[in-house]
């Protein structure tokens, strides 16, 4: 559970009226709770599974401010993949990362798209950006052979002609607010969210010119501004509610990398690029402004690739070239972390962070020439880089109203030969622990990795003798060297998380057990080449995946839950795991004169992965002991046996040694990805203890056709030449060259995989006794919302939700703001034995233009009134149901009136956060000005105020107020709180106050009342009582 602080539930109450009038509540506006909400970041919080992929969701919510649909969250969640030597931990240790608002990331395809050029006298800038050739791809042929053969003689390495922009649009992903995905430039120049959920956001981009990068060089020489000739500075992306979401527009909030050095220099540094855009502001509907502020390092964080390959090369069966070596290649990174957040001028979250004392790179073995060369660097910057520290760790977060409120502090394994491992944090008090199967997870680039990365200390390095002198033969590469790249369970846990201890002395203990697959996706070796599955027996693969989850809540009674990835739902029988790719390290091509052949420690994999996770699940069974509950449930996900396993390339080309290599050169293609179809549920079935079926969902998604329709289009392009080595002056060619090239021209969808249709079968003595089916239709194609609901009842009476939004109400004004998922309008029918009855027809009603707003809702896109309808009429009546009058500047709702009743004004205080007055009975207008400000200031005041504060100067005003004789004739309610806490008083018009009490983890603990005891005198007794203890 997250901590959400009182203020946030307390929020304008027009933004949850669409589920209160579904659910047949009163029309009045839920401004006001009786009780506050509790905050629970010291409960117990049990972790989830996602079990498709065997990885556990493990995550802490550190921080939770909502409003109006909008979550900032500040979470610490633990990746368990990422458990590699290879990969840099984070600021806040191996596995952990700190999900503070929001990012926008790059995947470069091919080229960057608004890269720009200008060496060797360039006169067309802009000739190979995407971003002002997408129209390349614009026309029926794009995908022909004859277009696939022009584009490889025009960009061939040998003899090529006009070279051209490389039409492959680069994949940004996006994360913020709950909602994830990637979006393309499609051929048309439009973004495009790619197939998933949130397809109603809207993309606006800006680009930058002549950009200044300024890097540290670690020494005044080294020291230098970059001049980047077009960056994009950032996006703006808004969600189907209006909310905006920017994303960079500021120097601070742009991470970057930057490859070698081109040669020659090319004066525009195309070779920085822009790969990430965290998010800078949140802007609500109501103008409300969430600023969000970063550092970015000016010393570039450097990263050391360590690769190994052995290649020959012969024409005639005589040797033409080869090589054998290992490659170090140093990446820089201008790493942005957050500084602080500004939650509207009220409060603000600050972000200290310091030196790590862990295990750095080893760049011995990077000369001075190559620093030199490929970074311009000179004053033995290599001797700098070594000596320097370049990992940080995040020491405190802390929250600020004037002073700190609350306080968030962590602590590490900080040791010199190791990396940063996360030990635990501290919350005003309450620890939380971490253990760890072991913290000797190894360094960096000691090349002993498995196929996929994880540590397996093996290495054929220093281990097999080469054959062929210095450089090992073709069987060796072939069928020695791979063996070494195999995984090894017993190394698979270092490194990895074991307990988590809570403050309450409960834990979640976790047990893995190595991936395990039984077949894999390949590619046919004859026409038409399209992915098939290949079977086996149960084998292992890198990583881990959760076998047992062990939970102590403290009391006691343990909580087992076991799982189990096999056909049978027990430990035997097939794996139901399905590995994304052979892992090929050995390739070779040949004709008749030519052949080549290579051995790389990378191996070549298809990109068949779904959700980046090599191996996937299709049937997974939990079983939950320790409990008197037993019982087991099994889920079946859509996977690449059931029917969405991802299609070849629309077109594929080669120009190779003869061609006789198309399966391999497959492997290297990207193609027609289902990826966003794969992982969903289409059943689950839950058993009792005796192996009872108790009720089983299934659930059909869109399988439209015409689905495949909706798509951005993309060329895969790659190209390499071979031959023997010479050297002509300063320069090196090749004799007896030949070249390889491969080119696919496939698509990206970007449809809806919706769910279509839920039915759940429930159950009594394992024979089906009820059945309930709920049909979603998505019948627009303005929007991706749901238009229509049809709910099939056990006694066949189907009931029937349509909803209208704004492009079928016509409000132009809400469609401009992109608030286009907001249900304007509901009706309800129920039909029975073949007979229809409209049952309820309600709406909400916005300004139709900026004119209106302007008039009524202080210019904002906020409700007007929320009508209902009277179906008994003819013709059908509206009867406004509730009037929402006025609003103020920062969007709150100070004034409304119910049906038939007389207004209700509302004052709002704690720097215009939350209520402090309801007037029940009285307009704004007749409210005196001076006797508001009176209440709003003291509010102020105490908002200033830690937690648990002497409000009674603050009560003292309240009181005052709701006697003031004006307001006589009115039922007036008052409210106090503590900052991020939550309400602290409640005075109704009896007098009679309520006073909350939390305990330290911000959590109700005690509720007490104003009453008078035997003598007549006022005192506090306690009525309600909250204790916290698990239940599962």
């Amino acid at each position: 559970m997250k901590k959400y602080f009182t203020f946030s539930a307390l929020t304008l109450a027009v933004y949850f009226l669409h589920a209160q009038i579904n659910s047949g509540k009163p029309y009045s506006p839920i401004i006001f709770s009786n009780s506050p909400i509790a905050a629970s970041l010291g409960q117990y919080n049990p972790t989830s599974i996602d079990l498709f992929s065997g990885q556990p969701n493990i995550s802490f919510n550190l921080f939770s401010f909502s409003r109006e649909g909008y979550d900032l969250s500040l979470d610490l969640s633990y990746n368990l993949a990422s458990i590699k030597p290879d990969i840099l931990p984070t600021w806040t240790g191996a596995g952990w990362n700190l999900n503070a608002g929001g990012v926008i990331t790059r995947s470069v395809n091919g080229g960057v798209d608004e890269v720009m050029v200008g060496m060797n006298g360039e006169t067309v800038p802009n000739r190979y950006s995407y971003y002002d050739n997408f129209s390349s791809l614009d026309n029926d042929q794009w995908d022909s052979t004859t277009a696939l053969a022009q584009f490889i003689n025009n960009n061939r390495s040998i003899g090529g002609g006009t070279r051209t922009a490389y039409p492959a649009p680069d994949e940004f992903n996006f994360n913020v607010n709950g909602m994830s995905g990637s979006f393309y430039k499609d051929h048309k120049g439009k973004w495009v969210i790619a197939s998933g959920d949130f397809k109603d956001i809207k993309i606006e981009d800006e680009l930058a010119t002549d950009f200044s990068l300024y890097e540290d060089g670690r020494h005044a020489i080294n020291s230098k501004t970059h001049k980047i000739k077009r960056i994009i500075y950032g996006f703006t992306l808004t969600d189907q509610k209006g909310i905006r979401y920017i994303f960079g527009k500021t120097p601070q909030s742009i991470e970057f990398s930057a490859t070698p050095y081109i040669s020659p220099a090319d004066p525009y540094n195309p070779h920085f690029i822009a790969n990430s855009w965290f998010l800078t502001k949140v802007i609500l509907p109501s103008n409300f402004e969430i600023t969000f502020n970063y550092l970015r390092e000016n010393k570039a964080l450097f990263k050391m690739h360590h690769t190994f390959a052995s290649m020959d090369y012969k024409v005639g069966n005589v040797n033409a070239g080869g090589q054998q070596k290992i490659t170090k290649n140093p990446e820089r990174t201008f790493v942005v972390y957050p500084k602080d957040i500004n939650i509207n001028n009220i409060y603000t979250i600050e972000f200290l962070k310091s030196t790590a004392n862990v295990a750095q790179y080893n760049f011995t073995g990077i000369s001075n020439t190559q620093w030199n060369s490929s970074f311009g660097y000179d004053h033995h910057f290599g001797v700098d880089l070594m000596a320097a520290k370049q990992f940080y760790k995040l020491d405190k977060i802390s929250i600020k109203k004037d002073s700190v409120i609350e306080e968030v502090s962590f602590s590490y394994l900080e040791d010199p030969a190791k990396k940063l491992f996360l030990t635990g944090f501290n919350r005003n008090g309450q620890s939380y622990q971490l253990e760890y199967y072991s913290t000797d997870l190894p360094g960096f680039n000691l090349m002993k990795n498995d196929h996929w990365g994880y540590f397996n200390n093996k290495t054929y390095l220093g281990t097999v003798t080469p054959a062929n002198g210095l450089k090992y033969s073709l069987d060796q590469m072939k069928n020695v060297l791979p063996a070494y790249k195999e995984t090894d369970p017993a190394q698979l846990t270092l490194g990895v998380l074991k307990k988590i201890i809570y403050p309450t002395k409960g834990s979640n203990e976790f047990v893995y057990e190595p991936h395990e697959y039984s077949k894999v996706i390949d590619v046919q070796n004859t026409t038409p080449y399209e992915f098939v599955l290949e079977s086996s027996v149960n084998k292992i693969a890198g990583g881990l995946r959760i076998k047992k989850t062990i939970t102590a809540p403290g009391d006691g009674q343990n909580i087992v839950k076991e799982y189990f990835y096999t056909d049978t739902g027990t430990t035997t029988g097939v794996s139901s795991g399905i590995l994304s790719a052979k892992p090929v390290h050995f390739e070779e091509d040949r004709n008749s004169t030519a052949y080549q052949y290579r051995f790389a420690d990378m191996p070549v994999l298809q990109d068949n992965n779904t959700k980046g996770k090599h191996v996937v699940y299709s049937k997974v069974t939990e079983r939950v002991g320790g409990t008197d509950l037993g019982g087991t449930t099994e889920y079946v996900f859509s996977n690449s046996d059931n029917g969405f396993i991802d299609k070849r390339a629309n077109t594929i080309s080669f120009m190779s040694f003869g061609n006789q290599a198309t399966y391999n050169n497959l492997r290297h293609l990207k193609y027609n990805s289902l990826e966003s179809e794969r992982g969903k549920p289409l059943s689950v079935t839950k058993k009792d203890k005796d192996g009872k079926i108790v009720q089983k969902t299934t659930y059909k998604y869109n399988d439209a056709p015409a689905r495949f329709n909706s798509t951005v289009r993309a060329y895969d392009f790659q190209d390499n030449v071979y031959g023997e080595p010479y050297y002509h002056g300063a320069f090196t060619h090749l004799n007896g060259m030949a070249e390889l090239i491969r080119l696919s021209a496939y698509n990206i969808y970007s449809y809806n995989p919706y769910l279509s249709e839920k039915q759940d079968v429930y159950y009594k003595d394992n024979v089906a006794s009820l059945t309930e089916t709920t049909k979603y239709t998505y019948g627009s194609a303005q929007h991706n919302q749901v238009t229509k609901e049809e709910f099939l009842d056990g006694s066949g009476v189907t009931t029937t939700t349509a909803f209208n939004y704004a492009h079928e109400k016509g409000n132009q004004f809400m469609i401009l703001k992109n608030m286009i998922g907001i249900p304007l309008e509901t009706t309800i029918t129920k039909t029975d034995a073949g007979t229809s009855m409209t049952s309820s027809k309600e709406g909400t009603v916005y300004p139709a233009s900026q004119t209106e707003a302007d008039t009524k809702t202080a210019g904002l896109a906020l409700p007007m009134s929320i009508l209902s309808y009277n179906l008994h009429t003819s013709p059908i009546s509206e009867v406004q149901e509730v009037s929402f009058d006025k609003y103020n500047a920062k969007g709150n709702l100070t004034q409304y009136t119910p049906k038939g009743g007389s207004p209700v004004t509302v004052i709002w205080g704690y720097n215009d956060t939350v209520p402090i007055a309801k007037i029940e009975g009285a307009a704004l207008a007749n409210i005196s000005q001076a006797l508001i400000d009176g209440i709003v200031t003291a509010s102020n005041t105490d908002a200033s105020a830690g937690a648990n504060n002497d409000e009674t100067s603050f009560i003292s005003a309240l009181d005052s107020f709701r006697k003031n004789s004006s307001l006589s004739a009115f039922q007036v309610t008052t409210y106090s709180y503590d900052p991020l806490v939550g309400l602290r008083s409640l005075t109704p018009p009896s007098g009679v106050r309520e006073v909350y009490f939390y305990d330290t983890l911000n959590r109700l603990k005690e509720v007490k009342q104003q009453q008078k005891d035997d003598a007549g005198n006022l005192v506090y007794k306690t009525v309600k009582e909250y204790s916290y203890n698990y239940k599962q």
